[in-house]
């Protein structure tokens, strides 16, 4: 394959890098969709995906300088995996999904890379022929010239589980497919993997911020084939089977899937983890409002979810919300509020706050207009809904819950603050939730 020497944001391809280290560029910059394409037995399409996910995809890797993060990316890779012999004899199904696909897509620039699975070698170059067809038949805008829909690049690939030069061809394929405008209008990793099997909706999984996980996909706890058998947990507190903190994917009530840190022990429900910080932190903080919303940083160490997905989770159920703080000395300390809740984006996810209870004091309802941080819309320096004359978000750092301006900051690089137990020299920050224990 040819160098891809190719200008653009952070995360671009080098020239004379590896096919492995350009797909993992250009995949940094795209968002990339798995797609089933057809029904297999049960075990093997959990096998085959699976396989896929963790032979194809690539691990993020960590940089000194990231690509500054932005709202969802537009261009979109579709690897649309299918069988030989569901090409000669059940084409319409196949059509089916694929016309699904471009629907939800709504006209974004799209690169398709259809991936043959396990074909035998006599029916390989048929099999090929045919679904570069149906894929140009569904996905190629029929009209050219001013207004026409951007061309869409389609590629063709023989994925063979366990063996490398299968994971080699389809990332190549992949790295063909994206030489063109989708990847380079990418900014931001924001890796949307969706197992979907059509006729067996019990499989499906579509994570959609794996820009976080900064890490290979087998780091998720429950996304291995045994674990595909039941349904997601809507939160931690529903992972019963699996009692060791990290990594899950869950569900809340009519979404799709996304990843969380779960604090998981033996003798109460598992808390998910919205936030986690050091005063270390290689994160600024200082991030857009598009940005918060659909979080950033490293699920393993420092992170923020996202305030969508934090609302998300807390419209589900009554719960109840920990902050966790390490003061100077490192000493943990806690504050407990017996309820948590965030309004919509719409309002701005202002925050809904209980009574307190701990050992850290209370920084977040205090009654002095200009440091509480209860019922106050997020602030971000980009969008400015505190009561200040200023912008707090971009005076002192951080999207928070901002008043005119704070008495507690947790989104802040170096200079973390709770009350009085550390003005700008707390250790570390944690922010949990889980269920409310009286309902």
């Amino acid at each position: 394959m040819e160098r891809q020497e190719q200008s653009g944001p952070a995360g671009a391809a080098e020239p004379g890098e590896s096919p492995d280290a350009q797909f993992q560029a250009v995949v940094q910059r795209t968002q990339v969709l798995l797609l089933a394409g057809e029904t297999w037995e049960a075990d093997r399409a959990r096998a085959a995906l699976s396989s896929f996910a963790h032979e194809v995809l690539p691990v993020a890797r960590r940089s000194a300088s990231p690509a500054p993060p932005s709202a969802p990316p537009a261009g979109q890779l579709v690897f649309f995996l299918c069988r030989a012999p569901s090409l000669r004899g059940r084409a319409e199904r196949l059509r089916e999904v694929l016309r699904g696909v471009r629907e939800q897509s709504r006209g974004a620039p799209a690169a398709l890379v259809g991936v043959i699975v396990q074909p035998r070698p006599e029916e390989e170059a048929e099999a090929r022929r045919r679904l570069e067809e149906l894929l140009l038949e569904v996905f190629q805008p029929p009209a050219s010239g001013p207004g026409a829909a951007p061309r869409v690049e389609v590629h063709t690939a023989v994925f063979r589980p366990g063996r490398p030069e299968g994971a080699l061809e389809v990332k190549k394929a992949a790295c063909e497919a994206l030489r063109e405008e989708p990847a380079a209008r990418c900014p931001r990793l924001l890796l949307l993997t969706g197992l979907l099997a059509l006729s067996a909706p019990d499989f499906t999984l579509e994570i959609h911020n794996l820009n976080i996980l900064k890490g290979p996909t087998r780091a998720i706890r429950n996304i291995h084939p045994k674990d595909l058998k039941a349904a997601w947990p809507k939160d931690c507190s529903e992972i019963t089977w699996n009692r060791v903190s990290g990594v899950f994917v869950i569900q809340p009530t009519g979404l799709h899937q996304f990843e969380v840190y779960c604090d998981l022990n033996s003798t109460s429900e598992g808390w998910t983890v919205l936030q986690r910080n050091r005063r270390d932190t290689q994160i600024t903080w200082a991030e857009s409002w598009s940005t918060y919303k659909y979080g950033f940083g490293n699920v393993h160490n420092e992170y923020w979810l996202g305030t969508e997905y934090i609302y998300q989770i807390a419209k589900q159920k009554v719960y109840q919300v920990r902050f966790v703080i390490h003061d100077s000395s490192g000493t943990m300390k806690y504050a407990d509020y017996n309820l948590f809740g965030l309004e919509d984006e719409s309002k701005g996810y202002r925050l809904r706050l209980g009574s307190y209870t701990g050992t850290a004091g209370d920084a977040m309802t205090s009654n002095n207009p200009s440091t509480v941080h209860d019922n106050m819309k997020f602030s971000t320096k980009d969008l400015d809904q505190d009561t200040y004359s200023g912008n707090c978000a971009s005076s002192y750092g951080g999207g928070w819950w901002y008043s005119a301006c704070y008495s507690a900051r947790l989104n802040v690089k170096g200079s973390i603050t709770w009350g009085s137990v550390c003005s700008g020299n707390c250790q570390a920050s944690a922010i949990l939730i889980k269920p409310a224990s009286y309902c």
